[in-house]
């Protein structure tokens, strides 16, 4: 009897325990409050002390809680996390306010940044807030639209491509990054290897050609299909190994494509589909009688270091800027889709302008114009021809000074 009296007595301890188990569990999820906890674990703020706030304070305090962490609280499971801070600069804050379904420009930095300017805004008005800042990885070489895409050549051999949302709005935030040789060996295009390992090489400049996008690293070219991002085809173009400087086409219709190599004074034309080079001509000679009223150490020192520094087509006639600032134009010639004929030098025109610049033309760019005349009451669109190098010089006036004055940059304008 006094061993069952034990065990009974033993049974009703352990039950009042666990009775007060429980009842201490349930105080506790009762009294718990949930906290915001912040990575700083000494700052721990209750739901209902925030809503105790004075209205008064509100600014004060919205202030305080966007310049501190980031807090969030699943209520789903009662589970507590606290995330990063998230930091909202001035750009990000302009990249929502800016409506980029209109025509914008685009403009690329060394130091992997990208401007984005609307199109209505001029010198006077533009301004910090009104621009769009995206931050990429590395240097930005050269910047192409085509298709409603915008393709970005970087660093490291690398192609980003931005595309639009589906409210119109360029996407900036996920763009497309592609290494460009490492498609090439994916695709077995014909160049099976990179460099060290490691490719630092830009690509250095883009163009568009029959529907696909040329792009240079180092001294090969590599012919990108625009949807896929594979590279369809690749060729050396230098034998001597100098890096591809300048690229020129006449759209995506036409059936050629210029190319120059830096420090060479050699042209190579393409077929724009079958790759097969058209032709090898040199600028030297329409370069040295331009360079004929010059004076002699001036001449012999353009001509010492003589090189084609840009590239651009304007109604079936190639533009050539030079290191000297002698501008040469060349008449395209009508080629055969077959792309087997190949050309010789005697069946081009080079013309040296009459206008040129001092020094190196940096780069030449066309636009069309709408034109009114008061007159007539009407309207035409002119082309313009626009080249922007060091200093002017006008080949028709044998001045002494002809080669020496180039202090300032200068635009000229062709209107044709």
């Amino acid at each position: 009897t006094g061993s069952s009296i034990k065990h009974h007595h033993q049974n009703k301890q352990k039950q009042e325990e666990e009775d007060e188990r429980e009842q201490n569990k349930h105080e506790f999820i009762v009294k718990q409050e949930p906290i915001l906890i912040s990575n700083n674990s000494d700052v721990q703020t209750t739901v209902d002390s925030l809503l105790d706030i004075d209205s008064s304070d509100d600014e004060d305090t919205l202030t305080t809680i966007n310049n501190e962490d980031i807090f969030s609280l699943e209520q789903s499971d009662q589970t507590i996390t606290s995330s990063q801070p998230c930091i909202l600069l001035e750009s990000d804050i302009n990249n929502e306010q800016q409506d980029t379904r209109e025509a914008t420009m685009w403009l690329g930095t060394d130091d992997g940044i990208i401007l984005i300017f609307q199109c209505t805004e001029t010198m006077k008005t533009v301004s910090r807030k009104s621009r769009i800042v995206k931050q990429l990885g590395s240097a930005i070489h050269s910047i192409l639209y085509t298709d409603n895409k915008v393709f970005v050549a970087l660093s490291h051999g690398e192609l980003g491509v931005f595309r639009r949302d589906m409210s119109g709005r360029w996407d900036l935030d996920c763009p497309i990054i592609r290494s460009v040789e490492e498609s090439s060996i994916r695709h077995g295009s014909g160049h099976s290897e990179i460099d060290d390992g490691d490719n630092t090489d830009p690509i250095s400049v883009m163009a568009l050609a029959a529907g696909r996008l040329w792009c240079a690293i180092r001294d090969r070219i590599y012919v990108v299909c625009p949807n896929s991002l594979n590279v369809e085809h690749s060729f050396l173009v230098d034998d001597c190994h100098r890096h591809v400087s300048s690229i020129a086409t006449g759209g995506s219709s036409m059936h050629y494509v210029w190319i120059a190599s830096q420090g060479s004074h050699e042209i190579r034309l393409y077929h724009a589909t079958h790759f097969v080079c058209l032709l090898e001509t040199s600028i030297r000679t329409a370069v040295t009688q331009k360079l004929q009223v010059c004076d002699d150490i001036i001449r012999a020192h353009k001509l010492g270091c003589l090189r084609v520094s840009a590239l651009h087509v304007c109604k079936e006639t190639l533009w050539v800027g030079t290191s000297a600032g002698v501008i040469i134009n060349i008449t395209v010639p009508q080629l055969i889709d077959s792309g087997s004929n190949k050309l010789t030098a005697s069946s081009l025109q080079l013309k040296g302008l009459s206008f040129g610049h001092a020094g190196p033309v940096r780069f030449i760019i066309s636009t069309d114009t709408t034109i009114v005349s008061t007159s007539e009451e009407a309207t035409s669109v002119k082309t313009l021809v626009l080249s922007i190098g060091d200093g002017f010089e006008d080949y028709t006036n044998n001045d002494e000074t002809l080669g020496k004055d180039d202090a300032l940059s200068h635009v000229i304008v062709w209107q044709l």
